[in-house]
């Protein structure tokens, strides 16, 4: 068992560890915000998540919730995984994006800015978890 003597010393194993296989990059960028659905005093904070590919492949697989009533990232990602080639994953926290109006056009919007961003070659799948029933907060999210 590894002991640290500081969360920062804690954090650099942790970076040192976390290494891509080739063709492969991944960037986190923090976000805060407000939500409509509730005041809050301190901005909600929420993780942004994209690992890509170098390069477009053909060969990925996709593995989605049973569930009766998924989220609208999964409706589109089983529509994007029929696709021939991926890029990549979009996958924000805090927010699962599931009986929201509007949601299928705030993935759709998140996922073809992304795409269009990367000038990416295929697609990129979104993916949201947290709390049901919140609204994304898109333009903040497509301002990182």
């Amino acid at each position: 068992m590894n002991k640290f003597s500081s969360n920062e010393e804690h954090e650099k194993f942790l970076k040192e560890q976390c290494i891509f296989p080739l063709g492969f990059s991944c960037s986190v960028q923090p976000l805060s915000f407000f939500p409509q659905e509730k005041k809050l005093e301190k901005p909600f904070p929420m993780n942004l998540t994209l690992i890509t590919l170098d390069n477009a492949s053909d060969s990925f697989a996709g593995v989605f919730t049973s569930n009766a009533f998924p989220g609208h990232p999964v409706v589109l990602g089983k529509k994007l995984i029929k696709e021939s080639l991926c890029q990549g994953i979009f996958i924000n926290n805090k927010i699962s994006n599931v009986c929201t109006k509007g949601g299928m056009e705030d993935s759709l919007t998140l996922q073809k800015s992304i795409e269009k961003e990367l000038a990416a070659e295929g697609f990129i799948l979104p993916s949201s978890t947290g709390i049901i029933g919140w609204k994304l907060p898109v333009d903040q999210m497509q301002a990182q």
